[in-house]
């Protein structure tokens, strides 16, 4: 618990906030909740305007969600037995007017409400049984702690935490911004338009109402969009820091050594010993930059975009053959198992006029077939093996793997790719993907891994159309 008076430190543990003790810390870490700071920035999912109190001797609308200033007398409670509520009833004067009020299975309400003082009352305007308008369920607040007109933050639960304790709990951290470092410097914010940290954060927990009811109005409705300048401020702070990750992956992975494997004969001339048709430019450009990356002495990372049946197996294929010709083993990894059969199929007919065999493992292999290619995969016999997340299992392990190619990336985690890289010494990694991502958005998802685009059809292929469509559209 923080002495009074002192500020929380932001990188000091959770349960330094007054009221959070050792099992509520322990809920809160489930939650990845674990230092003050995590608390701080779990953001609000929309805002109240509790701006504007209402009169009860004015007009009320049904519906509406009201803020109400008053005393209230509780009356009598009463069980529900078909629905197990526990109601409790009473009725709230502000001194000009009165309305019934309604809790529904919060037994503290009349405990709470021992007194004579005036409280603050915020909930929905609902008919009641008998037809008159009533209060239902609102939350209650003391006046003076919490219960001033303001706009107020609605938060996501974070386990066992809602409602007005978990705002509570979230305003003890709002000193400990002052103590947070910007990780933005000021001429980027500048350049930017972006607010400092401190008051963007601030700003998104505790906004402050503007007098003019219309901007009142405007900044509520852009808060609950999400979209003002501490918002943005925050999503770029995001991207910025998910950038300089992957920028700091991309100089780790660049200074490991890897297999170097070099054409021989050069690439183009083992292309049409390898394929029965011609490639395309686009073909035959993307896999150059292949070719270029595999005979550098650093892992290859490298993105193959394309639309379906622009040939993006011939160039994994490729690929394949120039490690393997270096000695090293190659997998191929897919979501189904269907399409591991399908490209199985496929790289037998490329390899069929060479030495190397096709292997393929998957969950529903009879054991004696999954033992020959595990047993092969790790005394080397057993070259080249296209499966599905079989190949991440534990029980999976090479001899001298050398290239990685997963397809269809989207359908895999992070983690499970980097499981299969983890079996081989710092293996070369070819990812295919072919969902249509805009350049810039993916060296943003991808910033890890180099971008190849096969941006032409071999002869004779139907045009690909791609369309956008809602989850609402009928299949």
């Amino acid at each position: 618990m923080t002495a009074a008076g002192l500020k929380p430190s932001p990188f000091g543990p959770v349960d330094a906030l007054k009221g959070i003790g050792p099992r509520l810390g322990a809920a809160l870490g489930e939650q990845g909740v674990l230092r003050v700071v995590d608390l701080m920035l779990h953001l609000p999912m929309r805002y109240e305007d509790r701006s504007q109190r209402v009169m009860l001797g004015g007009k009320l609308e049904e519906g509406a969600r009201v803020l109400v200033w008053g005393r209230v007398t509780v009356g009598s409670a009463r069980h529900t037995r078909r629905r197990g509520l526990r109601i409790i009833s009473g009725v709230v004067d502000d001194g000009t007017g009165s309305l019934p009020v309604v809790w529904f299975n919060q037994p503290w309400i009349d405990r709470r409400l021992q007194g004579d003082l005036p409280v603050s009352l915020y909930g929905a305007l609902r008919r009641g049984r008998h037809g008159a308008l009533e209060l239902v369920n609102p939350e209650v607040n003391d006046i003076e702690d919490g219960g001033a007109e303001r706009i107020v933050p609605v938060y996501p639960r974070l386990g066992p935490l809602g409602g007005r304790r978990l705002r509570r709990l979230i305003e003890q951290t709002l000193p400990a911004l002052d103590q947070c470092p910007d990780p933005i410097p000021a001429e980027l914010r500048d350049e930017l338009s972006l607010p400092e940290l401190a008051p963007a954060v601030r700003g998104l927990h505790d906004p402050q109402p503007p007098p003019d009811e219309l901007e009142r109005a405007e900044l509520v409705a852009a808060l609950c969009r999400r979209d003002t300048a501490a918002h943005l401020r925050l999503a770029f702070q995001e991207l910025l820091a998910f950038a300089c990750g992957m920028a700091e992956h991309r100089s780790l992975r660049e200074g490991h050594a890897a297999p170097s494997c070099r054409a021989e004969p050069p690439v183009d001339q083992l292309a049409r010993m390898m394929f029965p048709f011609e490639l395309t430019s686009a073909q035959r450009r993307v896999i150059q930059e292949v070719a270029d990356d595999l005979a550098r002495p650093h892992p290859m990372a490298r993105l193959v975009q394309g639309d379906v049946g622009c040939g993006k197996t011939a160039v994994a294929a490729l690929a394949m053959r120039l490690v393997l010709d270096s000695g090293h083993q190659a997998a191929l990894m897919a979501p189904t198992e269907l399409l591991a059969e399908q490209h199985a199929r496929t790289l037998g007919s490329l390899f069929r006029s060479t030495d190397y065999r096709v292997a393929l493992l998957s969950s529903s292999q009879p054991a004696p077939d999954r033992r020959l290619v595990l047993d092969g995969l790790a005394d080397g016999s057993e070259r080249l093996v296209v499966g599905t997340h079989a190949l991440i299992q534990e029980r999976v392990a090479f001899r001298e793997l050398g290239l990685v190619v997963v397809d269809e990336q989207h359908r895999f985690g992070v983690m499970q790719r980097q499981s299969l890289l983890d079996k081989g010494r710092e293996p070369h990694l070819l990812v295919m993907t072919a969902t249509p991502i805009p350049r810039s958005l993916a060296l943003t998802l991808y910033g890890d891994l180099d971008l190849s685009v096969i941006d032409e059809q071999p002869p004779g292929r139907k045009p690909v159309t791609t369309v956008v469509r809602p989850s609402s559209a009928a299949p």
